[in-house]
């Protein structure tokens, strides 16, 4: 079997869970930067910071690089001739994905039972307060755990799970599409012309599901442009992208252009700067420069390798430690106690993501794997480990 892990993407997706979890963090204690609104500045420095790319806390942003990289990681066998890669895949798609997200609703229904996830007795306005409420059910969790969250976006257990509807009916989307125009002359064609099929029946969200097709048609680009100057251009071009924020006035002429004339919703819109920014890094991230060698780098790659548990479990981090220690706190100033409660947040996402990447995420490739070698014993599956994508 062979191995094409990518280090670069490994260590790129490490950096893009990480932005997942400070943007939760801003969100909860710093409300005002991620929303704009006036009545939720806490802070004078506030004012200014809301002025500058958002990019080190836009989890939005980091969304969109995992699409673009799923999309790249999936397809990549394809394009270099082994075709059946795309029926292994397909057939590993609902274990690899499922497994891990089940673990995690359980985990999440499990805390809410025991009143672990205290969000609602903090002083902290909006978002946080918000999740995690209600009374949990057992039967829901399962529902949840087997199909909902995969299928129809379930986040009643694990509020990050939007997404990871997005990922798994954009992989079988680009799958089929592979499938059918993926040998086709010119087959890239056919790619846009898919995806404003798709925004006919989920136009919100078709500029996501577009970035599966982006990532793979990656694989096709080549070497095309590739030198120091385009791609420093490039990643600074993307991350400024990815860093848009309504309340930064250098965003404004961008913004106007993007409401302009729309011809999908607002929110739909709003997805195209994070989009062609996730494209650009992705872009610059698997080419061979110090960027991807900077990314490949050992403590990346350690994090990549622990993205996934990061994006699945840092929210119920979040609303028990990190609300624990905000309320232990509450004698000393905002400033210090957002910052040591963000703190206990990494500290015990990190640990708790270790234990699970190990005996529940790294479980999952292998069954997944062998899954696929049992379905089509004479094609042995090429082996597609964490560290090559988002959700590989």
């Amino acid at each position: 079997m062979k191995n094409t892990k990518n280090y670069a993407l490994e260590g790129l997706r490490g950096i893009a869970a990480l932005v997942v979890v400070l943007s939760h963090a801003v969100f909860t204690f710093f409300p005002f930067l991620q929303t704009c609104n006036p009545g939720y500045i806490k802070q004078s420095w506030e004012q200014v910071a809301v002025q500058f790319p958002h990019t080190l806390f836009n989890g939005t942003f980091s969304v969109c690089i995992f699409f673009v990289m799923s999309g790249y990681v999936l397809s990549k066998a394809f394009f270099e001739g082994r075709h059946s890669s795309v029926q292994q895949a397909a057939v590993k798609r609902y274990l690899r994905l499922g497994i891990p997200v089940a673990a995690s609703i359980l985990l999440g229904w499990s805390m809410m039972a025991a009143g672990l996830l205290k969000v609602s007795v903090t002083d902290l306005p909006g978002f946080i307060t918000q999740a995690y409420q209600g009374t949990p059910h057992l039967g829901d969790a399962i529902k949840d755990s087997l199909w909902r969250s995969l299928v129809n976006g379930a986040q009643t257990y694990n509020y990050v799970l939007w997404t990871i509807r997005i990922e798994f009916l954009g992989s079988l989307l680009l799958f089929a599409f592979l499938a059918l125009f993926g040998n086709a002359r010119h087959g890239w064609i056919y790619a846009p012309l898919t995806v404003f099929a798709i925004a006919t029946f989920d136009p919100l969200n078709a500029p996501l599901y577009g970035l599966f097709f982006a990532g793979a048609y990656l694989n096709k680009a080549g070497q095309f442009g590739r030198n120091k100057f385009t791609h420093g251009g490039a990643l600074l071009l993307g991350l400024f992208m990815g860093g848009i924020s309504s309340c930064a006035p250098v965003y404004q002429p961008l913004i106007q252009l993007i409401l302009k004339d729309r011809l999908l919703p607002p929110d739909a819109w709003a997805y195209f700067p994070y989009a062609s920014g996730a494209i650009l890094v992705v872009w610059v991230a698997v080419g061979d420069n110090a960027v991807s060698r900077f990314l490949s780098s050992k403590p990346l790659r350690w994090l990549g390798h622990k993205s996934f548990s990061l994006y699945l479990l840092h929210s119920f981090m979040l609303a028990s430690v990190g609300m624990a220690v905000y309320s232990a706190t509450s004698g000393m100033d905002f400033l210090a106690r957002a910052l040591l409660s963000t703190a206990a947040v990494l500290a015990s996402s990190a640990a708790v993501s270790v234990l699970f990447a190990r005996y529940v995420d790294d479980a999952s490739v292998r069954i997944a794997n062998r899954y696929a070698q049992f379905a089509f014993p004479r094609s042995p599956a090429r082996t597609v480990t964490f560290g090559e994508s988002f959700t590989a």
